[in-house]
């Protein structure tokens, strides 16, 4: 388990750094919201900062198939590179370590035509690889931890009732809705399974997804984890 404590985080990284050794912890069953087809000739494992918890496990299932894989990890110093060393048996010595974004110029270079790209990391980061990857025109499976953009409160309306209801910043439109008895059924958390995916009537949204199509963006939205771009948005719902 890898968590990197974040005293500014919405999630539970600050409470994990205050355990002591000796206590106890209940956890939920294990899952796996990172599904990534078995099928492709080559992997390009792309690790942003804490990213690489995902990319560990999924080198090591890759190695075990005996796949073709290559893993790229970006830290922003060398010495923060955790799980390197599993990293590096796992890919058999194919791990590049990245402290800049110069890589991505050209690390899809002369990759095979079925090679899958498979991404993990902050927002930022993310963005600049799957702007490469896309361009290359590879298949691209990721998993992220939300938006760089400052959140701010918005309002949404609901088209079958007319109720209104303010989502304040820090907190899903799904979270909110939940909060007046709405239920919303969420399974990613991050906008790349279109459980929570709904239709916007009115307003501009602020996509926050890795899903939706680009016909699908000026009327549709997820509501785990996108937001309102004006002050009120309208749900069919």
């Amino acid at each position: 388990m890898g968590v990197k404590i974040d005293l500014s985080g919405t999630g539970g990284s600050l409470e994990l750094g205050t355990l002591s050794l000796g206590d106890t912890l209940t956890v939920s069953r294990l899952g796996n919201n990172y599904l990534v087809p078995e099928d492709r000739s080559h992997y390009v494992l792309c690790a942003g900062g804490i990213g690489v918890t995902v990319m560990v496990p999924l080198a090591q299932h890759l190695a075990k198939l005996q796949k073709s894989f290559e893993v790229h990890y970006s830290v922003k110093s060398v010495s923060e590179a955790v799980f390197a060393d599993e990293l590096e048996e796992a890919s058999g010595g194919k791990l590049t370590v990245h402290t800049n974004r110069d890589w991505c110029d050209t690390f899809l270079d002369a990759k095979p035509e079925k090679t899958a790209i498979c991404i993990c990391g902050p927002r930022g980061y993310m963005d600049a690889v799957y702007d490469a990857a896309h361009l290359k025109g590879f298949d691209i499976y990721s998993e992220d931890f939300g938006s760089d953009t400052p959140d701010r409160p918005f309002d949404v309306v609901l088209a079958s009732s007319g109720a209104k209801l303010t989502v304040p910043a820090g907190e899903s439109i799904a979270r909110a809705l939940g909060r007046r008895g709405i239920d919303v059924p969420v399974s990613c958390g991050y906008g790349i399974c279109g459980t929570c995916t709904v239709g916007v009537l009115e307003g501009t949204i602020d996509h926050r997804d890795r899903l939706l199509a680009d016909g699908d963006r000026d009327r549709k939205i997820t509501l785990c984890c996108s937001r309102a771009a004006s002050e009120t948005i309208t749900l069919d719902i």
